[in-house]
């Protein structure tokens, strides 16, 4: 059965899920959705996707999730939640390639940045939604860290000279901003330069990911990615835009 890529809303019907397909609910702008087709593409594991409309919540969806929230990963009658949950259970059910650090330290290091991120993402949102220079400005400023934290591994990317778990849970924050900003959304006063000239191993790390084939499957087009940022923040998000 073929699945439309348009959001199921309201008064929608739950398409059928078949034995043994592994489905991941999600939103194609949200970047908690984005972790999680990265992990899948990486280790190219074979998933079907259901698109949901969040203003408009299927009831069967509620069913799933009672806070409507995305992403969702089922497979035959088990289900789980959260983002970092979903791509840590990825990781090790399906261990080729492995996209944490095996190596103990190195892996509660790439957790402790992971960590981070996860906290960058909601100062982001609260920043677009609210429009906070105050919340901009934190998150720029930690940028600071990741900056310098290339520096100590002295590798390309976060997770060795190649992208990992770190890199792909990292880089949704920063497409999603490279499109805020394209947008032309943003109307304050600060430096909105995404990544700093004095931050070359961050600038390089950008270059890396945006060039990723990888990121490239998975990345929304541009276009729609800014026609939908200007949707959600006029009040009105159209999930289709560009079907």
């Amino acid at each position: 059965m073929s699945i439309s890529p348009k959001a199921f809303s309201q008064g929608s019907s739950e398409p059928p899920l078949a034995n043994g397909v592994l489905r991941l609910y999600g939103m194609r702008f949200c970047p908690y959705t984005q972790r999680v087709k990265l992990v899948l593409a990486a280790k190219n594991i074979p998933y079907e996707t259901v698109n949901i409309n969040l203003k408009s919540t299927p009831d069967w969806y509620l069913k799933k999730h009672p806070k409507g929230r995305v992403p969702l990963l089922e497979w035959d009658d088990k289900k789980l939640m959260e983002s970092l949950v979903i791509c840590d259970y990825l990781d090790e059910k399906y261990p080729e390639p492995r996209l944490w650090h095996q190596e103990p330290y190195e892996k509660a290091i790439s957790k402790i940045a992971v960590e981070l991120v996860s906290k960058l993402y909601e100062h982001f949102r609260k920043a677009v939604k609210e429009n906070d220079e105050s919340e901009f400005a934190h998150v720029f400023k930690e940028f600071e860290y990741f900056e310098r934290l290339l520096t100590t591994l002295k590798t390309d990317c976060f997770s060795g000279n190649k992208p990992g778990m770190v890199d792909y849970m990292m880089w949704p924050l920063i497409s999603g901003l490279r499109f805020y900003m394209a947008s032309g959304s943003y109307k304050g006063n600060l430096d909105f330069s995404l990544i700093k000239s004095n931050q070359p191993k961050l600038m390089a790390w950008k270059v890396k990911m945006v060039d990723d084939p990888i990121v490239k499957i998975c990345e929304p087009k541009q276009e729609d990615y800014i026609n939908f940022v200007v949707s959600f923040l006029n009040g009105h998000p159209d999930y289709d835009v560009g079907l």
